[in-house]
């Protein structure tokens, strides 16, 4: 017969596939919509938010990674610098040839666009403390909005920087009202109130961390002196080098001083105020690991694993004392057992030789069924087979099995 035609096979393999189906459909009507959903995602499980990284994640906050983008935000400077101090002995651009027009160009343009970029950064860091700093205790007034409020501002800052805004507003201005108002001041004025308003008060903030403080402070006086130099100088390449300068200085230092700021706020909050050593450190990454782990089980393994993490741990030299003193305890109570057992084979022997001794005894009065008493006689006729005739002439059934249990007794200790 080929394989295949068998009607019993081919009757199984229908009931097996029936079953397969019929489970699948159940398993998939419990786990619901987002479930089968998700079975049918394109993705593996690392695609999933909880398993990307944050803006915390991208913030430099161990020491190396800190330093390295110090470094690398004080290379950028010192080329960017530069490329502003060459750019500035050319003088101004109607007396260059097209070449170095271009050149000087090319360099306020990228000169502009760092600062953008660099203040663009400080809102999404000052952003970010805010989102931290919010959760404060015993900020009770709510001086945390103040994070808010300078995000917005370097945002304004960045957009200034890219497109020039403040020097469109004061020509408008000047066209509008005429030679009465100043285009300089209407650049300084501003500059001005957001250093004494919301630079003073981030100062104020910042004072539970000098470092940070003292960027930001630098970080205003560079601002300033940007803006007042041009006014207070010929316009000359010293005023020109001078403005360029405290303006890359303000904007690199507003940069260190969000970092160094945002790094302190998120080691605070999540240590405490206390200094976390490696070993702790090392243990934080295992409990995350863990959590991590537990996302992805069940209910069921979630409970054990934190039950397995809640049970306190045991030193490891109490743990072998413990084993000690537990392979004492079982030898000790192996040892009293066995004795146990000698005294009650020797209990046995004497009270068999004394029943023995004593002559025969009357039982006491039992009431036996017939099929057990049928069962018992066939008993004693098995039991009685081995015994001499003679040895038991004269005994009744009671010492008949007692002899009979001493025999056989007698004979197991011969055979060991």
């Amino acid at each position: 017969m080929p394989i295949g035609v068998s009607r019993k096979r081919d009757d199984r393999r229908r009931r097996v596939l029936r079953d397969e189906r019929t489970a699948d459909e159940e398993q998939g009507e419990a786990q619901g919509r987002r479930q089968a959903r998700r079975r049918k995602s394109r993705y593996g499980s690392a695609a999933r938010r909880r398993h990307q990284p944050t803006i915390v994640d991208l913030l430099p906050l161990t020491g190396r990674r800190f330093w390295g983008a110090v470094t690398l935000l004080c290379t950028l400077a010192l080329l960017v610098g530069s490329a502003v101090w060459v750019t500035a002995e050319l003088g101004t651009t109607d007396s260059l040839p097209a070449f170095q027009q271009n050149y000087f160009g090319l360099v306020a343009r990228f000169t502009q666009w760092v600062s953008a970029a660099l203040m663009m950064a400080s809102a999404v860091v000052c952003f970010q403390i805010y989102l931290v700093r919010r959760h404060r205790r015993d900020d009770y007034r709510g001086h945390y909005a103040i994070w808010l409020w300078a995000a917005l501002a370097w945002v304004a800052g960045s957009a200034d920087a890219a497109a020039s805004l403040s020097q469109g507003l004061s020509s408008l201005l000047l066209q509008q009202y005429g030679g009465s108002l100043a285009s300089g001041g209407l650049s300084l004025a501003p500059r001005v109130a957001f250093a004494i308003l919301l630079g003073g008060r981030l100062a104020w903030e910042m004072r539970e961390h000098r470092p940070s403080m003292t960027l930001l402070l630098v970080a205003l006086g560079a601002w300033v002196t940007a803006s007042v130099v041009p006014l207070m100088i010929t316009a000359d390449v010293l005023a020109l080098r001078l403005a360029a300068m405290a303006d890359l200085v303000g904007a690199f230092g507003l940069t260190l001083a969000s970092l160094a700021h945002a790094r302190y706020v998120i080691v605070d909050a999540a240590t405490g105020g206390r200094r976390v050593s490696r070993h702790a450190k090392a243990e934080g990454a295992d409990e995350d690991g863990e959590d991590s782990e537990e996302a992805d089980q069940g209910p069921t393994q979630r409970r054990q694993s934190r039950r397995r993490r809640a049970e306190p741990e045991v030193p490891a030299d109490v743990e072998e004392e413990d084993s000690e003193e537990l392979d004492d305890r079982s030898r000790n109570v192996a040892t009293s057992a066995k004795a146990s057992r000698t005294r009650s084979s020797r209990h046995d022997d004497s009270a068999d030789e004394d029943e023995s001794t004593a002559g025969p005894s009357r039982p006491e009065p039992v009431h036996v069924t017939p099929a057990a008493q049928t069962a018992a006689d066939e008993q004693d006729d098995d039991e009685d087979e081995g015994l001499d005739p003679s040895a038991m002439a004269g005994m009744s059934k009671a010492q008949r099995k007692k002899l009979a249990r001493a025999q056989r007794r007698a004979a197991r200790r011969g055979a060991a």
